[in-house]
């Protein structure tokens, strides 16, 4: 079911899938009997990680059924409201863990990176970051949808190991096994990868993928997604300039407005721990390039990205190189 899903053809108009799967996506989806194992909703935390539907937040209790009676039909009316698609200006860079894995990924770099740049110091680094920017876009439409790929080479890997083992004794669906499994195994690593990032959780070293759980953060995060907003006359408002104008004028506000200090302090007559001579010599020493590389390498990759979209993934990856 979720194969033949994943395979549909979405239509322009928004449309809803609602049916009983009788299947769960989360671990927490059902309270009571059997607790939910890994196997029951691996085939459908997959298919939500392609990104081919939202799932809509409940406002709601979630309705249920008792072996010994019946509390309450889970077929029931609901209302959907969606909201109008808007422009939301140009898509902003942002660089992508599992890019750092594939296997043209250092030559697309130094490719670029390597040709000369008429300023030097931090210029220079501004100019070539934004250059190898560019790169970086066409070599993500080279990469392809990561989730996609993942889910075609286990389809196929399926097929293989069946054709293995209906022909046992052909070396060439056994070697056909192997290299797929190879190949499935690449792509697994990929997804593992971007999952950690678009969850933005660090991983939780349970002895599995934990595909499952980033999935579960990609979810929550969606819930928590803001996307309109009501004015003082109880007005909802849903276009997405309107609101993006809303919360930036809102924080402008508090931090937008320049004062001049009211009472002029003197430094020099403060109270308390002062720097010894030693303390200040140390400061004013100049940095090494050890020490510069223990500190951008101690800043853990699931921080935020700066303003250009580059994140210490990318230093940390190419340091010996650049």
């Amino acid at each position: 079911m979720w194969h033949g899903l994943s395979c549909l053809n979405f239509p322009i108009k928004p449309w809803l899938i609602m049916e009983d799967f009788n299947a769960v996506f989360d671990f927490g989806d059902r309270s009571g009997g059997n607790q939910v194992s890994k196997n029951e909703i691996e085939d459908a935390t997959n298919w939500a990680a392609l990104g081919l539907a939202d799932s809509l937040q409940r406002f709601e209790p979630s309705f249920t059924w008792s072996t010994t009676k019946r509390l309450m039909t889970d077929h029931c009316s609901c209302i959907v409201s969606s909201a109008k698609a808007s422009d939301i200006g140009i898509k902003p860079f942002k660089f992508f863990y599992f890019w750092v894995h594939h296997k043209d990924y250092k030559q697309v770099i130094l490719d670029s990176w390597n040709k000369l740049v008429r300023s030097n110091g931090l210029k220079g680094l501004f100019i070539k970051c934004m250059r190898l920017k560019h790169q970086l876009r066409i070599f993500n439409k080279k990469v392809g949808d990561i989730e996609v790929q993942h889910a075609e080479v286990k389809a196929r890997l399926q097929e293989a190991k069946l054709a293995a083992q209906a022909n046992p004794g052909d070396l060439g669906k056994l070697e056909e096994e192997k290299r797929v499994a190879m190949e499935f195994s690449d792509k697994e690593k990929l997804l593992h990868r971007f999952l950690v990032q678009r969850s933005k959780a660090n991983w939780l070293k349970k002895g599995d993928d934990n595909t499952a759980y980033f999935c579960a953060c990609i979810k929550k995060r969606r819930e928590n997604r803001i996307v309109h907003f009501t004015t003082e006359k109880g007005q909802l408002v849903e276009e997405y300039p309107k609101v993006v104008k809303h919360f930036i004028n809102h924080f402008q506000s508090y931090m937008g407005s320049h004062h001049l200090p009211t009472v002029n302090v003197n430094i020099f007559n403060l109270k308390g721990n002062k720097l010894s001579l030693d303390m200040k010599l140390a400061l004013s020493k100049p940095f090494s390039k050890k020490e510069i590389k223990m500190a951008l390498f101690s800043i853990p990759s699931s921080n935020r990205t700066g303003p250009d979209g580059f994140n210490t993934e990318f230093f940390k990856s190419m340091w010996r190189e650049i």
